[in-house]
């Protein structure tokens, strides 16, 4: 959220190495990361071991959502705004980035503008 993607996936991997119970928080962080500085596979493969443990956290399915649609894997994030919908019914974009706390308003219409690619309203 602040710009440091670099900074950010280097400490949450610190933060997976070192918990015990590897806690879903740092791999979670570790996803929404390597979105932020375009590592959109490896996004998606930490997104995907969240979501094995929690298969209804709403923002790593956002982060997986945003990161396929990027891809170009548009059925697969249609898949996962399925996952969204079910989870969260009613979602909308603008309500969910109303909350974001983004401090480049770039970022921010980015990430909109993936999830908008996917089907999201």
């Amino acid at each position: 959220y602040l710009g440091h993607a670099d900074e950010a996936i280097q400490t949450a991997l610190h933060a997976v190495r070192i918990t015990p119970l590897h806690a879903l928080v740092f791999p979670a962080i570790l996803a929404s990361a390597y979105h932020s500085a375009g590592q959109f596979e490896h996004a998606i493969d930490a997104a995907q071991t969240v979501l094995e443990r929690d298969p209804d956290q709403l923002d790593t399915l956002i982060i997986l959502t945003a990161s396929l649609a990027v891809l170009g894997r548009l059925a697969e994030a249609r898949q996962v705004v399925t996952r969204i919908v079910a989870v969260e019914p009613g979602f909308r974009v603008a309500d969910f980035m109303a909350h974001q706390p983004f401090v480049d308003s770039a970022d921010k219409a980015e990430l909109s503008a993936q999830l908008a690619a996917a089907g999201l309203s």
